[in-house]
Protein backbone atom coordinates (compact mmCIF):
# COMPACT_ATOMS: atom_id res chain seq x y z
CA UNK A 1 0.00 0.00 0.00
CA UNK A 2 1.36 3.42 -0.86
CA UNK A 3 2.17 5.94 1.84
CA UNK A 4 -0.45 8.35 0.44
CA UNK A 5 -3.17 5.70 0.48
CA UNK A 6 -2.23 4.67 4.02
CA UNK A 7 -2.39 8.28 5.22
CA UNK A 8 -5.81 8.71 3.61
CA UNK A 9 -7.10 5.54 5.27
CA UNK A 10 -5.79 6.60 8.69
CA UNK A 11 -7.37 10.06 8.29
CA UNK A 12 -10.70 8.42 7.41
CA UNK A 13 -10.38 6.11 10.41
CA UNK A 14 -9.73 9.06 12.74
CA UNK A 15 -12.66 10.97 11.24
CA UNK A 16 -15.03 8.02 11.63
CA UNK A 17 -13.92 7.49 15.23
CA UNK A 18 -14.67 11.14 15.98
CA UNK A 19 -18.11 10.73 14.40
CA UNK A 20 -18.68 7.59 16.48
CA UNK A 21 -17.91 9.57 19.66
CA UNK A 22 -20.39 12.27 18.65
CA UNK A 23 -23.05 9.65 17.88
CA UNK A 24 -22.38 7.88 21.18
CA UNK A 25 -22.94 11.19 23.02
CA UNK A 26 -26.24 11.73 21.16
CA UNK A 27 -27.31 8.16 21.93
CA UNK A 28 -26.49 8.60 25.63
CA UNK A 29 -28.46 11.86 25.76
CA UNK A 30 -31.55 10.31 24.17
CA UNK A 31 -31.35 7.27 26.44
CA UNK A 32 -31.05 9.50 29.51
CA UNK A 33 -34.16 11.49 28.50
CA UNK A 34 -36.15 8.30 27.93
CA UNK A 35 -34.96 6.80 31.24
CA UNK A 36 -35.86 9.99 33.11
CA UNK A 37 -39.36 9.89 31.63
CA UNK A 38 -39.76 6.22 32.52
CA UNK A 39 -38.58 6.95 36.06
CA UNK A 40 -41.01 9.87 36.31
CA UNK A 41 -43.83 7.55 35.22
CA UNK A 42 -42.65 4.80 37.56
CA UNK A 43 -42.50 2.18 34.81
CA UNK A 44 -39.79 -0.15 33.57
CA UNK A 45 -41.45 -0.92 30.20
CA UNK A 46 -43.11 1.36 27.68
CA UNK A 47 -44.49 0.91 24.18
CA UNK A 48 -43.23 3.42 21.63
CA UNK A 49 -44.86 2.67 18.31
CA UNK A 50 -43.46 -0.58 17.01
CA UNK A 51 -40.78 -0.65 19.72
CA UNK A 52 -40.85 -1.81 23.31
CA UNK A 53 -38.45 -0.04 25.65
CA UNK A 54 -37.36 -1.79 28.84
CA UNK A 55 -35.25 -0.36 31.61
CA UNK A 56 -35.17 -3.02 34.27
CA UNK A 57 -32.90 -4.07 37.08
CA UNK A 58 -30.74 -7.04 36.15
CA UNK A 59 -29.07 -8.96 38.94
CA UNK A 60 -26.02 -11.12 38.42
CA UNK A 61 -23.32 -12.80 40.43
CA UNK A 62 -19.70 -12.35 39.50
CA UNK A 63 -16.56 -13.95 40.79
CA UNK A 64 -14.46 -11.51 42.83
CA UNK A 65 -10.98 -12.48 41.67
CA UNK A 66 -9.29 -9.69 43.65
CA UNK A 67 -10.75 -10.90 46.93
CA UNK A 68 -9.98 -14.52 46.04
CA UNK A 69 -6.38 -13.59 45.18
CA UNK A 70 -6.00 -11.80 48.52
CA UNK A 71 -7.52 -14.69 50.50
CA UNK A 72 -5.92 -17.59 48.60
CA UNK A 73 -2.82 -16.38 46.74
CA UNK A 74 -1.27 -19.82 46.17
CA UNK A 75 -4.47 -21.29 44.71
CA UNK A 76 -4.96 -18.18 42.59
CA UNK A 77 -1.45 -18.55 41.16
CA UNK A 78 -2.11 -22.22 40.30
CA UNK A 79 -5.11 -21.30 38.17
CA UNK A 80 -3.93 -18.17 36.40
CA UNK A 81 -2.57 -18.33 32.90
CA UNK A 82 -0.61 -15.65 31.11
CA UNK A 83 -2.30 -14.31 28.00
CA UNK A 84 -1.10 -12.27 25.10
CA UNK A 85 -3.02 -9.85 22.94
CA UNK A 86 -2.36 -7.04 20.51
CA UNK A 87 -3.67 -3.51 20.81
CA UNK A 88 -4.34 -1.33 17.75
CA UNK A 89 -4.00 2.41 18.40
CA UNK A 90 -3.88 5.52 16.29
CA UNK A 91 -2.41 8.64 17.87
Amino acid sequence: MSKTKLQAMVEELVSLRELAVELADEIDTLQDVIKADMQRQGVDTIEAGKHTVRWAVVKSSRFDSKAFRAAYPSIYEQYTMPTESRRFTVA
